[in-house]
């Protein structure tokens, strides 16, 4: 994956106001029985070379806006009504999607032809995947995939386009519904990479860490496909995992990860790619520390950081168990009559905390054990020492503080620890 420009993909929120003119409305006829909908996007953003996703606009391709009844029946909206021969339903969504690409992000959208029987309203935007309408259930369990959540020819950032939903009721006196439009993916986000000094009381062998190369950020442990409605998926649901392997760990074998997706009658290679990267030295500023006025607990030995300051490495996810993050480093030790020698080593990361407290998503220094839809997890610094370097992922694990951010993107900041 590149750099990422964003971690917290904003909510988009969505207000809808629904009147008649008249008391007694006729279903489908012209201007009566008309769902005036006030829509507003929030900020979504995901993986990409740049900034964090904070702050930044989704994009829209196009929306989906259904109805249903107080069974979760569909109730089909006509196309046109009579007596206005200028309006479809197709044109009137249409032209809000192009409002909400730009200036205040907001529009108002007319539906005609609403029978009295809808009391629910969905709307899925930037659907890739068919939409189950034949009931609102249907419509909330259609399959979404991991792979459809990323954008890999990208001008801002790589999830511009990720699938948002959301669901409102009409209130049967005024007529009127509030819908929260969030984006379906979390995302998790890495920034730098730094090598710590031993305690004074501490030997590994008689060898320290010199310096380290980032040789690659590997996503695993994923879900490649879930439930449109973002409801985490279980610890039991399938998920990718290329186990402790090393061989396993690099973007040719990313391209070509043996899975079957639930539709499929049998297992085939399909391209995770966009669940890895493996950076090239001029993404990354490495700097030597200073440790010869005496250690603190912020002094590093040497530090990998992205070549633009805010940049982060981003990963789309679907909700559910927290992914793992194996990270590649070619490092160079050095023991105590200084001979150096170089080696291929990995860290591996398969649990995080929070690191403060975040309002209904988790407690500071509890560990996260799922990750929310519309959530980002960021990890501002992967602290290591050379206890915590394996020859092979999983020989040993570090647990990360994340900083856990909740907004339109939530942002969730978090911190990585070894054992």
């Amino acid at each position: 994956m590149k750099l990422n420009k964003f971690f917290m993909l904003g909510l988009a929120g969505l207000a809808f106001t629904a009147c008649s003119n008249e008391e007694d409305a006729v279903p489908g006829t012209g201007d009566k029985d008309k769902v005036m909908i006030t829509l507003s996007l929030g900020k979504a953003e995901t993986r990409s070379l740049g900034e964090t996703a904070a702050g930044k606009y989704n994009t829209l391709t196009d929306m989906k806006v259904e109805f249903y009844n107080a069974q979760g029946v569909y109730v089909e909206v006509p196309e046109q009504v009579e007596d206005d021969d200028t309006y479809n339903k197709s044109g009137a969504i249409e032209a809000a999607i192009e409002a909400l690409k730009s200036g205040t992000h907001q529009a108002n959208l007319s539906i005609k032809g609403v029978p009295a029987s809808a009391t629910q309203i969905y709307i899925v935007a930037n659907s890739v995947s068919s939409i189950g309408t034949s009931s609102l259930n249907d419509a909330r369990k259609s399959k979404i995939y991991l792979s459809d959540q990323q954008k890999s020819n990208f001008t801002v950032f790589s999830g511009e386009q990720s699938t948002l939903t959301g669901l409102g009721t009409i209130n049967p006196t005024t007529n009127e519904a509030n819908v929260e439009l969030k984006p379906v993916p979390s995302r998790i986000e890495m920034q730098n990479v730094t090598a710590m000094p031993l305690a004074d009381n501490e030997t590994w062998g008689g060898s320290e860490i010199k310096s380290f190369k980032v040789e690659g950020f590997f996503i695993n442990n994923f879900y490649p496909e879930g439930i449109l409605d973002g409801t985490p998926l279980p610890s039991t649901a399938k998920r990718v995992d290329n186990g402790s392997i090393a061989a396993n760990y690099t973007k040719t074998k990313y391209q070509e990860i043996f899975y079957q997706y639930e539709n499929e009658p049998a297992p085939s290679n399909k391209d995770f790619s966009f669940m890895c990267d493996e950076p090239a030295d001029d993404d990354l500023t490495y700097s030597e520390g200073d440790l010869t006025d005496g250690e603190t607990s912020n002094d590093y030995i040497y530090k990998a950081v992205p070549k633009v300051s805010t940049k982060n490495w981003g990963y789309q996810l679907l909700p559910g168990v927290p992914p793992h993050i194996v990270v590649k480093l070619n490092v160079t030790y050095v023991d105590n009559q200084g001979a150096e020698t170089q080696a291929d080593k990995y860290l591996t990361i398969t649990k995080y905390k929070f690191q403060s407290t975040v309002p209904n998503v988790g407690t500071a220094n509890e560990y996260v054990q799922e990750v929310l839809r519309g959530h980002v997890y960021t990890i501002k610094d992967i602290n290591f020492d050379v206890k915590d370097l394996t020859d092979v992922p999983y020989e040993g694990t570090k647990t990360v503080e994340a900083r856990v951010e909740v907004s339109a993107w939530v942002g969730v900041p978090v911190i990585p620890e070894f054992n």
